[in-house]
């Protein structure tokens, strides 16, 4: 009897410890080593820059190669945050074609989509995530009061559960074409994330990412990456994106969510090391520029496709828009420190389009010249070749000042700072380095620094970019179409052109 008793308990024994090793290899199962590559707010910039001193955009072609490498760890991410279809050349030609070919090569496994990604319409954007090889998701995004898009997904790797889902910003009902939308409804983000994580936490979700499309320069604050991190419990991790942010530009909170971005046009890739370890998760951000891709090869697949779908919009480009009698002037030599001819015809069309009080554009913002002659749709794509759009924004008198004082700040050298306006004039006083401006005037009338003006301009310097922070702090009031194409329209209309080359500085 005594002998049954120690055999009995050394099987309870035994039973125990087998039980406490499988729980132990339980805990060790949800181990996790996860690498997430990301790009956002790529706007159609397929072909990255050449020179390797001055470069600054990476180009799909090397984003490829890089993805292909980090693939060979099979724990890997690859995701786009939106605004990827519209804003290049070759992508507006192609309607977004020629992005999604490169998107469905590389082998994303999520897109969310941007408002830009409306650009073509609602139903241009729904056949081309239709042909996509990736998943689209978007949580608060409603067509017709029905979900447009997944919302969410839930997957597990190494025993850890991982959810995810997207949340695009209510700006896309008031930054877009009405005609693109018609339909469309974006419920308030912080609601729809609740909603969310709610969802992916009684799925078992053991890691939480929001793919973001909201920014962190909302108009109003409940609709900022910053509102949900800051009113939503249990997101682990926000990819960011629509204010073009990079990593270092974000306040993390200690026991938030981790928040990064990688600005803009392929100028970053960002990339996410996690790392989840006994319950205890790591969560690693940094981005990769255009210098860290000096020794990675171009992708011979992507090049393929840049070739063919610029082979297909050939014929565009030799379309006729107009004639000029007079040799347009944007050579760097002179665009980079006074007006020129050029310049004023593209500030009056912003004017014309926009119906702002100023058009204000930086001289880096023109690539070349136009010859006396036939103007066809090519020679538009070489003056403005970097694919930017023309946002509204109500901007100061005050802030208005300090932009032209931060765009002459290298005068009379040359820069591409240098200002290109319509709608305003002004003297300039002091010495290179301390410029600043004097008799400004704004539709006939001196400035008031503490009234607000519409003022147009390029997204790239609505986005703060040169510096512009002013500029960028302002309330945007209205997205417009590429600067291209309100260039070309305007040359239609007022063609034959004949304007003096020799202009006085004043618009």
């Amino acid at each position: 009897m005594k002998k049954f008793k120690l055999v009995d308990l050394f099987f309870v024994l035994t039973f125990i410890c087998f039980v406490s090793l499988g729980c132990s290899q339980g805990a060790r199962a949800k181990d996790l080593d996860l690498k997430i590559v990301f790009t956002n707010d790529i706007h159609g910039k397929i072909v990255g820059d050449e020179d390797a001193q001055t470069g600054k955009f990476i180009g799909y072609s090397k984003i490829a190669s890089y993805i292909s490498q980090v693939k060979d760890n099979k724990n890997t991410l690859i995701i786009d945050a939106g605004d990827a279809f519209h804003g290049d050349t070759v992508a507006n030609l192609s309607q977004g074609q020629a992005v999604l070919s490169i998107m469905n090569e590389i082998g994303y496994n999520y897109f969310l989509p941007g408002n830009h990604d409306f650009n073509f319409g609602k139903e241009r954007l729904s056949k081309l995530v239709h042909d996509g090889s990736f998943k689209t998701i978007c949580s608060n995004l409603l067509n017709e009061g029905m979900p447009m898009f997944e919302e969410n997904d839930i997957f597990e790797i190494g025993g850890v559960k991982i959810g995810i889902f997207g949340l695009t910003s209510p700006e896309l009902i008031t930054k877009s074409n009405l005609k693109n939308i018609e339909g469309i409804e974006v419920t308030p983000p912080i609601e729809a994330a609740k909603k969310q994580v709610e969802f992916l936490k009684g799925k078992g979700a053991d890691f939480i990412i929001l793919i973001s499309h909201l920014g962190i320069l909302s108009p109003e604050e409940s609709w900022s990456s910053y509102a949900v991190r800051d009113n939503v419990s249990g997101i682990d991790l926000i990819i960011d994106s629509h204010s073009h942010n990079v990593l270092a530009d974000f306040n993390q909170s200690e026991g938030k969510a981790v928040i990064t971005s990688a600005g803009i046009g392929g100028q970053n890739v960002g990339v996410i090391d996690i790392t989840i370890k006994d319950k205890i998760k790591e969560i690693k951000p940094y981005n990769l520029d255009f210098h860290d891709f000096k020794d990675i090869p171009k992708n011979e697949k992507v090049e393929e496709i840049i070739k063919s779908e610029t082979d297909k919009i050939k014929p565009v480009l030799e379309q006729k828009i107009g004639y000029t009698n007079v040799y347009l002037n944007g050579d760097r030599e002179s665009i980079r420190i006074k007006e020129t001819n050029l310049a004023k015809i593209t500030g009056e069309a912003i004017l014309k389009e926009t119906g702002a009080d100023i058009a204000f554009l930086n001289a880096g913002a023109f690539r070349s010249s136009i010859e006396v002659g036939d103007i066809k749709m090519a020679d538009v794509l070489r003056v403005f070749s970097l694919g930017h759009c023309i946002v509204t924004k109500s901007v100061s008198g005050e802030n208005i000042i300090k932009a032209l004082e931060l765009a002459l700040r290298q005068y009379p050298e040359m820069s591409a700072l240098f200002p290109q306006i319509a709608g305003m004039t002004f003297e300039i006083i002091g010495t290179e380095g301390n410029n600043k401006v004097k008799d400004v005037i704004i539709n006939g009338s001196k400035i008031d620094q503490k009234k607000e003006y519409i003022f147009a301009t390029n997204d790239f310097l609505a986005s703060g970019g040169d510096g512009f922070d002013m500029i960028k702090s302002s309330k945007e009031l209205k997205q417009f179409d590429s600067l291209d194409k309100i260039f070309a329209k305007h040359v239609s209309e007022i063609s034959p052109i004949g304007l003096d080359s020799n202009l006085k500085k004043s618009a």
